[in-house]
């Protein structure tokens, strides 16, 4: 395996789309209201809006891929200080590609000026945060009442 962990590119956009509606399904999708499952994916259908998505990725200030042999298996991207989205091809699971990814992801932040990251973690990624040095810092949320369920946490450089 000869994992690169580079900048979104433009070019990456379709398999990036596929990679978060696949992995947000196997995942995420028990965690919301069928509603919201409509909206996100909707959201994240590059047949729908290819250039939006693009548009969306390049306004964020740190935005990430893995790349396995040039295909796309991992993406996180955010603000320095709010994380908005992190997936992992579920294939390349527990293989220390999601570690490097947030290690890069936080590298960048701090260079930005950060000195916290806050996110919202699916049930199944609470325990990833928590084995990379974040905390909770509230109990589960519905998230801006949208009818996902998530864990706020965060962690302080």
């Amino acid at each position: 395996m000869n994992i690169k962990i580079v900048k979104f590119d433009k070019k990456q956009a379709k398999d990036v789309t596929s990679l978060i509606r696949s992995t947000y399904l196997k995942f995420n999708a028990e965690d919301a209201q069928k509603s919201f499952t409509n909206f996100y994916l909707d959201y994240h259908d590059f047949a729908k809006d290819l250039q939006q998505f693009i548009k969306r990725m390049e306004k964020k200030e740190i935005n990430l891929v893995a790349l396995d042999k040039n295909q796309v298996i991992g993406v996180i991207m955010g603000t320095k200080s709010r994380m908005a989205s992190f997936f992992v091809q579920k294939k390349y699971q527990s293989q220390g590609i999601g570690s490097q990814l947030l290690s890069r992801y936080e590298t960048k932040a701090k260079r930005l000026g950060s000195g916290i990251i806050k996110l919202n973690a699916s049930s199944f990624a609470v325990s990833f945060y928590q084995k990379n040095g974040y905390i909770k810092t509230t109990g589960i949320r519905n998230i801006k009442g949208k009818g996902i369920l998530a864990q706020p946490m965060k962690k302080v450089f």
